[in-house]
């Protein structure tokens, strides 16, 4: 099993994209999980969950934060994304959690983490079955249909888990903040 952490914005938010992204052909694993913001990507998280002790501790040492999706980025012309704006708090929760996790530095190259850690919502891939011109069409759409969202308050932060052939992804647990 692969494990994550992550944000999930409102239900408002969340079905706000959702509507949005089934106006394009994307292939079913789109939707395997529901929107999010990875905090801490699969990488260092064993199977075994002995980190998850120490990763609790982190998140419950971090006050609730206020993030707002204001801005479409893109990544190597196949990821489209929202960029939640001033996420200093996530960037400095996403580097306590990788700092206990410990991740090899290869690993971390791999996985963006750490120095190279850009907190995003995906809103479509070329991975997900569309082309590259479809994806800028998605991103001007996006700029005029989705945003800005309004801010939320995180509390929890949730720890997801892929199953064995990547079918599925479900919700183990929600984290809470501090307070």
């Amino acid at each position: 099993m692969k494990y994550f952490l992550a944000i999930i914005p409102p239900n408002q938010i969340n079905r706000k994209i959702i509507k949005f992204q089934k106006g394009f052909s994307f292939e079913e694993r789109a939707f395997l999980v529901e929107p999010h913001i990875t905090v801490k990507s699969p990488n260092g998280l064993p199977e075994h969950k002995r980190w998850l002790y120490n990763t609790e501790k982190i998140i419950r040492s971090f006050p609730p934060f206020d993030i707002q999706l204001k801005e479409i980025g893109y990544f190597n012309d196949s990821i489209v994304f929202i960029k939640p704006c001033d996420s200093k708090v996530l960037e400095n929760l996403h580097r306590s959690l990788v700092e206990t996790i410990d991740p090899s530095p290869k690993s971390i190259k791999e996985f963006f983490e750490y120095e190279d850690f850009v907190p995003h919502l995906t809103l479509g891939r070329t991975s997900w079955g569309i082309s590259e011109g479809q994806l800028d069409v998605l991103k001007n759409m996006a700029s005029v249909y989705l945003l800005p969202l309004p801010s939320f308050k995180v509390k929890v932060i949730s720890l997801f888990e892929h199953t064995e052939n990547d079918k599925s992804c479900r919700k183990v647990i929600d984290i809470p903040l501090l307070g």
